[in-house]
């Protein structure tokens, strides 16, 4: 046994540990160190905290929509009340002329004897006028609740994606 691990064997060993291991393991402990040592230091810097738009995430809160709203039907209103008012002093007058004429007249002859009177034209073009403001009104309406709609849902996109904060926090019951 002695032969087979000698001494001479043993004294080579050793040196091979010392000429080979050592050095292996001293350049991997070295680069080690030098990666470790080796990364960009960043400073950190002073941002600026992002500040989050606020939004309204339910349109009936925004005191502004709801202020138009008002304004709106308010204004339908006076258009509705003008219309009425006009439509009243045609039936009137309709029928005055309708008295006027022959007991035996049909809604043409009515008709005919309107278009010749100046009195009925400007009643009619005030009506027409009255419907005209009255359909522009509703038309202004639809659009803002159109724009309020869309402004709600990008209000909501953008709150889930954590891009705002709404300003009416939603109310649990």
């Amino acid at each position: 046994m002695i032969r087979i691990f000698g001494c001479k064997r043993v004294v080579s060993l050793r040196k091979m540990v010392h000429t080979v291991i050592v050095p292996i393991t001293v350049s991997m402990a070295l680069s080690c160190l030098f990666l470790a040592g080796c990364k960009k230091r960043v400073k950190a810097t002073a941002t600026a905290p992002v500040v989050q738009e606020k939004v309204y995430t339910n349109r009936m809160n925004n005191a502004a929509y709801v202020e138009s709203l008002k304004n709106n039907r308010l204004a339908q209103m006076t258009n509705a009340m003008a219309i009425h008012a006009i439509s009243v002093q045609m039936d009137a007058y309709s029928n005055r002329v309708m008295a006027a004429l022959s007991a035996g007249t049909n809604a043409a002859a009515l008709d005919s004897a309107l278009a010749k009177d100046e009195a009925w034209q400007k009643l009619k073009a005030q009506s027409d006028q009255a419907q005209k403001a009255d359909r522009q009104t509703v038309a202004a309406a639809r659009e803002l609740v159109r724009q309020a709609l869309l402004e709600e849902a990008r209000a909501k996109k953008a709150v889930a994606e954590g891009k705002a904060n709404p300003i009416d926090e939603a109310k649990t019951k």
